[in-house]
């Protein structure tokens, strides 16, 4: 079962009241940097609500000094584990071509997690 939002361009995030009264354990997001151009795909087991914002220290800190130029997209919401997450986040890396791809520092245990490069953004 997935669900799918819409960008959020500020951090006081609410899952829509769907989810809210469902117990969906985690979700795939897909942060956009409105200045740098990057797209960051990602998972997270936990809330929407619990202001996760990414594992990538290099995101993480350009989110601390300008989170109004980063929007925030859900995905898909999963319910499970970790293993039915990371299920959920590699079919939406799948989906994106090779070439579009900047794999970044931050691989572990199979799994990747990649910054996508701007041509995405002509897509949405």
């Amino acid at each position: 079962m997935s669900g799918r939002g819409a960008w959020k361009q500020k951090r006081s995030l609410r899952a829509p009241s769907l989810y809210l009264s469902m117990n969906y354990t985690g979700y795939v997001y897909l942060w956009y940097d409105t200045r740098a151009k990057l797209f960051y795909l990602g998972g997270h087991l936990g809330r929407v609500e619990d202001s996760y914002v990414c594992s990538s220290g290099t995101l993480n800190r350009a989110y601390k000094n300008r989170p109004e130029t980063f929007k925030l997209k859900i995905l898909e919401y999963t319910f499970g584990g970790v293993s039915e997450l990371r299920a959920a986040e590699q079919r939406w890396l799948d989906l994106v071509k090779d070439e579009e791809l900047l794999l970044s520092g931050n691989v572990k245990n199979g799994t990747a997690r990649y910054n996508l490069k701007d041509t995405l953004s002509k897509v949405h």
